[in-house]
C-alpha cells in the first residue's frame, strides 16, 4: 500500500547523479566530500563536466579529453586510473574506475602483504593508483591460495583464475610447475 516517492534531487531534476555516475563506470570515488559538493553545484543548475579519456555516454555532462579546457563548468568530475590529487584549478571529483587486472602468480603460502605489496610497487611504477584495480587474476591452481583470496579481499578486487591451457598463448612468463 506504499507509494514510491523519488525524493533525491538530482532524480527529480532528471540529472544522473555524481554518485550514479561512479556506480555506471564501476568507479571508486576518491573523496565523497568533493563528490557531494559536485552533486550540489549539479543540482543548483552549474555546468558539471566529465573529464576521460573516452565519452562515458552519460548526459547532463559536457566531456572534456584529459587537460583540455573546462572553460565555463563550475565543477568536474574527473575520471582517472592515475596516482595523485584532483587537480586543484576548480571544483573536482575524482573517479577511479576499476580497469586494470593484475595478473599473480605466487608460491604457495605467499602473504597477502606481499602480494599487495608486490601490485602497489607496479601501480607506483606505472603511477596507476592502486584502488583502478578491478581483477586479480592467476592459474586455477591457486584457486584456494590464502594470501591470494585475502590481498584481493584487501584490495576490493574480484578474484579470477585461469588454466594453463587459457594462459598459454599468453606468452608469459611461468614455472614448469604450472605449464604442467
Amino acid at each position: 500500500g506504499g507509494k514510491a516517492v523519488i525524493t533525491t534531487a538530482s532524480d527529480v531534476l532528471g540529472l544522473t547523479a555524481p554518485d550514479e555516475v561512479a556506480r555506471r563506470l564501476d568507479a571508486v570515488v576518491d573523496d565523497p566530500v568533493a563528490l557531494r559538493k559536485v552533486t550540489v553545484a549539479l543540482v543548483d543548475g552549474q555546468p558539471v563536466c566529465i573529464e576521460a579519456d573516452a565519452d562515458p555516454g552519460i548526459s547532463g555532462y559536457r566531456r572534456v579529453a584529459p587537460g583540455g579546457s573546462a572553460e565555463g563548468c563550475a565543477a568536474r568530475l574527473l575520471v582517472t586510473t592515475a596516482s595523485g590529487p584532483a587537480p586543484a584549478d576548480m571544483l573536482t571529483a575524482k573517479l577511479i574506475p576499476r580497469h586494470f587486472t593484475a595478473g599473480v602468480g605466487c608460491h604457495s603460502g605467499t602473504t597477502a602483504a606481499d602480494i599487495v605489496a608486490a601490485v602497489e610497487a607496479v601501480c607506483a611504477r606505472e603511477a596507476i593508483d592502486p584502488r583502478a584495480l578491478g581483477v586479480i587474476a592467476s592459474i586455477d591452481a591457486k584457486r584456494d591460495e590464502a594470501g591470494l583470496i585475502e590481498a584481493a579481499g584487501r584490495m576490493g578486487a574480484r578474484l579470477r583464475f585461469y588454466s594453463a591451457e587459457e594462459l598459454e598463448p599468453l606468452g608469459r612468463p611461468g614455472s614448469d610447475f604450472v605449464a604442467t
